[in-house]
C-alpha cells in the first residue's frame, strides 16, 4: 500500500524510470507525487500515476521491486471494487 512520503520508482511505457515522492491521492483515484531530479524533490515536476505504474518502493536497504498487480489490488480494495 502506498502512503504519503514514500519514495517509489515508476515507469510509463518505454520512458525511462523516474523516482517520485508520493504526496497524496486525488479524487479520481490517481496518486500524486513530485519527481526527484538529481537527488532533490522538485515541486515543479508533478507526476500523477496509478499503482500499476509503480515498479519499486524504497525501503531502508534500497529499492525493492513490486510484483505486478499488488498495488492494483490495494487500490481496488480502497475504492470498494472487487
Amino acid at each position: 500500500m502506498l502512503q504519503p512520503g514514500m519514495d517509489i520508482m515508476m515507469q510509463r511505457g518505454k520512458q525511462r524510470p523516474v523516482v517520485v515522492r508520493v504526496d497524496r491521492r486525488d479524487a479520481r483515484g490517481f496518486w500524486v507525487g513530485f519527481q526527484h531530479v538529481q537527488g532533490r524533490v522538485r515541486q515543479d515536476h508533478l507526476r500523477t500515476f496509478r499503482g500499476a505504474e509503480v515498479q519499486a518502493v524504497r525501503v531502508p536497504e534500497g529499492f525493492q521491486k513490486v510484483l505486478p498487480g499488488v498495488l492494483v489490488a490495494d487500490t481496488e480494495r480502497e475504492e470498494g471494487i472487487k
